[in-house]
């Protein structure tokens, strides 16, 4: 078994295994308990020094290194991860202290971004992609999603090309902007609080992008009023700009980083149609209706 080969290249004997996404392209499997084994992106190893900037400095600590040393173990054409797995409560949007934290450890993690010159990193959300050519990009999405589900209705692109109605990318915005370590998927579900500690998962989405891209995050997921709601709380939307002391050039850019979050991207459409077409659907039909009340509270309320 394949897993089982990894395992044993991280020195860990077998005892129990659990599925945990059953996803057979990249599955997540805990064992003994203890350990999560997940095959991930090839490219993801190219941003191996932003892992080991987050591990050294103490933030990524549940990380496992294989008998190599190294945190990225390529097996039977495939590269694979291994953390030790954490338990703990879900962010809690009702819970102003969980706001407060996270608030800060979003502040901490961009405060600590490495000098890293002109390296290119990977970034499965392509925001410099959007800002070079974002009508290429656009096109590029309806052939990804003509690809894995087929013809969509016409209303779902008209709707998309009004939402992308209310961007401006450039290139020339795009370097003006401050650049830090993102998580990129800063959200209730990779958040976690024990006691007085808080624990962030789920660094697949890890890379170098524009500040503002992981205030954007935050802003779609932990100032909603309740999980599984559309709808934003104001105050919390104002009490997470206000700390972070946006630019002028990041209040501008604060609707194109909500329309790169939630536009269909590649690898969620690719995973989403691995489960079923019905995933897919609801994938797509989520993310322009979270996107389009997103954009409407920004673009309706003085911030």
């Amino acid at each position: 078994m394949k897993i089982t080969q990894v395992a044993s290249l991280y020195n860990i004997e077998i005892d129990s295994i659990k599925i945990v996404n059953g996803n057979v392209s990249y599955p997540i499997v805990l064992i003994n308990k203890k350990y999560i084994i997940k095959r991930v992106a090839s490219e993801m190893s190219i941003n191996e020094v932003l892992f080991n900037t987050m591990r050294e400095r103490g933030v990524l600590q549940n990380i496992v290194l294989n008998k190599y040393g190294r945190m990225f173990t390529y097996f039977d054409s495939c590269f694979w991860m291994v953390y030790i797995y954490h338990e703990g409560e879900l962010f809690d949007h009702h819970n102003s202290n969980h706001m407060m934290k996270s608030m800060y450890f979003l502040k901490r993690i961009v405060n600590m971004t490495p000098n890293v010159g002109e390296i290119k990193f990977h970034d499965n959300f392509y925001v410099s992609e959007w800002y070079v050519d974002s009508k290429k990009m656009f096109l590029k999405t309806l052939e990804l999603i003509n690809r894995y589900y087929g013809s969509i209705e016409n209303d779902y692109i008209e709707k998309l090309k009004m939402l992308i109605g209310y961007t401006s990318f450039s290139s020339e915005e795009f370097d003006r902007l401050q650049k830090t370590i993102s998580h990129g998927e800063y959200q209730n579900t990779n958040i976690l609080f024990s006691q007085d500690s808080i624990d962030i998962i789920d660094w697949d989405s890890l890379s170098i992008r524009p500040r503002i891209f992981d205030i954007s995050t935050y802003l779609i997921y932990l100032c909603r009023k309740k999980r599984g709601s559309f709808k934003l709380d104001n105050i919390k939307i104002k009490m997470l700009l206000d700390y972070f002391e946006l630019t002028d050039i990041e209040y501008k850019n604060l609707i194109n980083m909500v329309f790169v979050n939630l536009v269909p991207r590649e690898d969620k459409i690719e995973i989403f149609s691995v489960y079923s077409r019905g995933k897919l659907e609801w994938y797509l039909k989520w993310t322009v209706e979270f996107m389009e009340e997103v954009i409407y509270t920004l673009n309706k309320e003085d911030l």
